[in-house]
């Protein structure tokens, strides 16, 4: 049915719709293997059709597999409920959005953040970043469910960069906050673990990774307002020595690094040592 609905010529919308309604009753099979094999059907249907998701009843159910025993369930269940927030995030749609965070997803992606599942920990860290991305309630809603230490903590699994890239995005995302949101984050050591997730990738040639952590530490240096000259989260790179780290980027080989290491120099850290010696 999922490759039908992804297949060209695209069926027409009533033979979509009577397939969404039927893939929503049998999630909630009995049958593991069923209930599993329709949740990934959801998600590719939800790529395209995501409204149809919605209006057929899928979400709370698929918010009740992300605490099922069955990680197999679960994940097909993270990736879906992402594509249906990165759809109503791209359109804008607050209600809807709200309305998926209503299912109560954000008390129950806790312990998929520390999963042995490596594949369950990517999907949940993607699933944030598609939330982050909305308003700053929904990042204070991330706050408030205690999962931005889990977050940070995601950046230094260095076993599985994907996992680190997700949460990368997700992070980077937190800098669209508030200043008391954004200082909570830096609280909670988000910049000293951007910091080591770019050695970490720059050790093991992850290009993808170090460029979104260095739009998440940009991110969290543009936010902070400069009081009398100064910037505290600048002095906070230096100090956990993520300057050196961006130094070293600008012998990189691949242009797009080097030259967005040579702008955070330029933009937070040349003249630094001149007003240091000045005051």
């Amino acid at each position: 049915l999922s490759n039908l609905c992804r297949g060209t010529p695209h069926p027409d919308m009533d033979t979509v719709w009577a397939t969404v309604l039927a893939l929503c009753g049998a999630i909630s099979s009995q049958d593991e293997e069923v209930a599993t094999n329709c949740v990934w059907a959801l998600s590719y249907i939800a790529e395209h059709h995501a409204q149809m998701v919605i209006e057929g009843g899928a979400t709370r159910r698929l918010v009740e597999l992300l605490s099922h025993h069955n990680t197999a369930a679960a994940v097909p269940a993270l990736r879906t409920l992402g594509k249906l927030m990165n759809h109503f995030v791209i359109e804008d749609d607050l209600q809807t959005q709200q309305a998926v965070l209503d299912c109560g997803i954000l008390a129950v992606l806790g312990p998929l953040m520390s999963s042995p599942k490596r594949i369950a920990t990517r999907e949940a860290c993607r699933l944030l970043s598609e939330i982050t991305m909305g308003t700053a309630d929904h990042i204070q809603a991330v706050c408030d469910a205690g999962l931005i230490r889990p977050l940070i903590d995601c950046l230094a699994m260095a076993d599985d960069f994907r996992v680190v890239r997700e949460a990368a995005f997700a992070v980077s995302n937190l800098t669209c906050g508030t200043a008391e949101q954004i200082g909570h984050v830096v609280e909670l050591g988000a910049i000293t673990a951007l910091c080591n997730a770019i050695n970490l990738a720059f050790v093991s040639d992850e290009t993808r990774v170090i460029r979104v952590a260095l739009d998440g530490l940009d991110g969290f240096l543009m936010s902070q307002p400069a009081n009398g000259g100064e910037n505290a989260y600048v002095d906070l790179v230096e100090q956990c020595g993520g300057l050196e780290i961006i130094e070293m980027l600008q012998q990189h080989a691949h242009p797009n690094i080097y030259e967005r290491a040579q702008a955070l120099i330029l933009a937070y850290f040349v003249g630094r040592d001149e007003e240091e010696e000045e005051e």
